[in-house]
């Protein structure tokens, strides 16, 4: 694969791996008015709004991220790794300087977009969500939104983002081809040519 993730590749790919999980939750789960992710935004978004309006102590930031819900947590780490360029530990780290503050709220107001509900039909949620986070998670990485090829004369050519996301679809499904996967991120991302 041509996505270079450097020193973080294990996160990533923990992240796709996690993401695919929820995805093939969310296809075979009963359709109702229920958002599971609804408890962690709410909680990601609670802490937000407590870090920009009050100047917390560096030790209750720490409890506080600790009482965040797990699966936040390595989206918040994952942002603040790729906006400082080093390793993060949640526990350890001295809240109480300005910047590092400032790039937690950057990064948990980022994290959020991991847990919003996507609007529009509910058909193939997970599938669709997947792509989407694939997506999302390609940009963070090569800093470039992603790109689909598909010229019929460059036979078997695909582009960084297609080698990434065929790759993750295969942990659903071991039989996906290139050109599934191209039709799944269209049809998710709105690309769908008519």
């Amino acid at each position: 694969m041509r996505v270079s993730a450097g020193s973080l590749t294990g996160l990533y790919i923990s992240l796709i791996d996690l993401e695919a999980e929820r995805a093939d939750i969310e296809d075979y789960r009963p359709r109702n008015g229920n958002d599971p992710y609804g408890p962690i935004l709410g909680a990601l978004n609670a802490f937000l709004r407590s870090l920009r309006r009050s100047k917390l102590a560096s030790d209750k930031i720490s409890t506080k991220l600790s009482a965040l819900p797990q699966p936040a947590l390595p989206f918040i780490r994952l942002e603040l790794m790729r906006r400082l360029d080093r390793e993060i530990d949640l526990e350890t780290e001295d809240w109480s300087k300005t910047d590092l503050r400032k790039t937690l709220e950057h990064a948990v107001s980022h994290a959020r977009l991991w847990f919003r509900r996507s609007p529009g039909p509910r058909e193939a949620v997970g599938l669709a969500g997947f792509s989407r986070s694939v997506a999302l998670l390609y940009e963070q990485i090569t800093g470039k939104p992603p790109g689909l090829g598909g010229d019929p004369y460059a036979t078997g050519y695909m582009t960084p983002f297609e080698e990434l996301w065929l790759a993750s679809l295969r942990l659903l499904n071991t039989d996906a081809t290139i050109d599934q996967a191209r039709e799944i991120y269209r049809a998710a991302s709105g690309r769908r040519q008519s």
